[in-house]
């Protein structure tokens, strides 16, 4: 059974931000997110936990050891909620050549690769290379955080043009969950019908978000042909990494059935990390435990038959 996430509140003063937790949870991720979140320099942050059952002590939280006896402690005490305050470094805070990033080991792990302008196009990337006129390879603090550049061109390139055509509207849909998570959007389904696909951007009506796709039949076939795409955001979320929340259970499937092939071992703690370090996606635990069972399922047919078939 999945381990359920524990609740975690880190306040700053005024402000606050919530996390999940469970004890697979990586310090350096977290404390990233929160400085993140909270706007503030990596390396100025620090975060003390005070336990419920011993209020006069306060411990520390450094390291993946400290996050993992955390989420443990609360778990034997009965505690569902944990609390940490944060803290400033001052001194840290006003160094000019302190980054607002994680240090060099997690940086390690997300792997981030350089790009020129060439394959900033082949990415679908607007940004103009105006700061470097030599042309030489750079890498941007936005890939690094979001690893766009590890996302597959062809995420990029799911969604073209007006008259592009797909074998059916379960092609659509998957089409448009790839290229909402590379180009990090949210949307909306106004029609959801075998024959009939409209979507909005989800900020529509709050920012008047123009971006629209509408699809139908072609004339006398069963293909499904985009007959209006408005792709423009003026919504300002695009690019937050909202398309995350379009990762679904079915689609991380998808991705795991190559994968399940050749490492059938991997746990879903290990997925999770992968997904992170490879596409900048934070998907929930629990997605991606029922991913992998559906994935299994369809390698391999259903375990409880399977097991059932034991007796013949």
């Amino acid at each position: 059974m999945a381990e359920s996430p524990l609740i975690c509140m880190v306040s700053l003063g005024e402000r606050a931000v919530f996390s999940r937790v469970t004890c697979a949870t990586s310090f350096f991720e977290f404390k990233f997110d929160v400085a993140e979140r909270l706007k503030v320099p990596y390396d100025a942050l620090s975060m003390v936990y005070k336990s419920e059952r011993i209020p006069d002590l306060s411990f520390e939280i450094e390291n993946e050891d400290d996050m993992e006896c955390m989420v443990e402690h609360n778990r034997n005490i009965g505690c569902l909620e944990i609390h940490i305050r944060a803290n400033i470094d001052v001194d840290v805070s006003r160094c000019e050549n302190t980054p607002k990033q994680p240090p060099e080991s997690i940086m390690n792990t997300l792997k981030p690769k350089f790009i020129d302008s060439t394959s900033a196009a082949n990415h679908g990337s607007e940004r103009i290379p105006i700061d470097n006129p030599s042309g030489s390879s750079v890498v941007h603090f936005d890939d690094i955080i979001n690893n766009t550049v590890m996302i597959p061109g062809w995420w990029h390139n799911a969604l073209t043009e007006e008259g592009q055509e797909f074998e059916s509207a379960e092609e659509l849909r998957l089409a448009l969950t790839y290229y909402s998570l590379a180009k990090m959007f949210d949307y909306e389904f106004k029609k959801n019908e075998p024959k009939r696909i409209r979507v909005y951007c989800r900020y529509k009506e709050t920012y008047e978000c123009p971006w629209m796709l509408f699809a139908s039949p072609v004339k006398n076939a069963n293909r499904l042909s985009i007959k209006k795409f408005v792709n423009e955001h003026t919504c300002g979320q695009y690019g937050q990494n909202t398309g995350r929340s379009r990762a679904s259970r079915k689609f991380i499937a998808t991705q795991l059935q190559p994968l399940l092939k050749v490492r059938p071992e991997i746990r879903p703690v290990d997925v999770q990390k992968e997904f992170l370090t490879n596409y900048g996606l934070r998907i929930d635990y629990s997605k991606i435990w029922w991913g992998k069972e559906r994935a299994q399922e369809k390698l391999y047919g259903d375990i409880y038959e399977s097991y059932d078939q034991l007796r013949w």
